[in-house]
């Protein structure tokens, strides 16, 4: 179940104290190990860093579930506008984008997916063989 107005996890950290930029990279590298963890974590969560009176820094720790490669230039380009106090045009209704979806040619769709896994029998495997 998706929320209808999810809020994603936030977390403000000050830090003070010698060698700042080892602590920013020490909570980095504590979320890049988290991000797969999908039991104990969320999928999705965000932290401000502030490092200096006035400098902070934004961590975004998503799993790939959660954000491509198309959408992640998306949000970032939502959250800079947000941040410079640019007014965001409204999100498109969900029922155009099912309409849309609808008008879609679905077994021209299926065909085109069929003939590019022509060939393949099984999974492929991507990783290391284990055992």
């Amino acid at each position: 179940m998706i929320p209808a107005d999810p809020a994603p996890p936030w977390r403000y950290v000050e830090l003070d104290g010698a060698d700042v930029e080892a602590q920013v990279e020490e909570i980095c590298a504590a979320e890049r190990a988290a991000v797969c963890d999908l039991n104990g974590q969320p999928a999705f969560r965000a932290a401000l860093i502030r490092v200096s009176e006035h400098q902070h820094r934004f961590v975004l720790t998503n799993h790939h579930i959660v954000l491509d490669g198309w959408s992640m230039p998306i949000l970032l380009r939502e959250i800079f506008a947000s941040y410079h106090g640019q007014q965001l045009a409204p999100p498109p209704p969900y029922r155009s984008f099912m309409t849309w979806r609808a008008g879609r040619d679905h077994a021209a769709a299926q065909a085109i997916w069929r003939e590019m896994f022509n060939g393949f029998a099984s999974p492929t495997l991507v990783g290391r063989r284990t055992g």
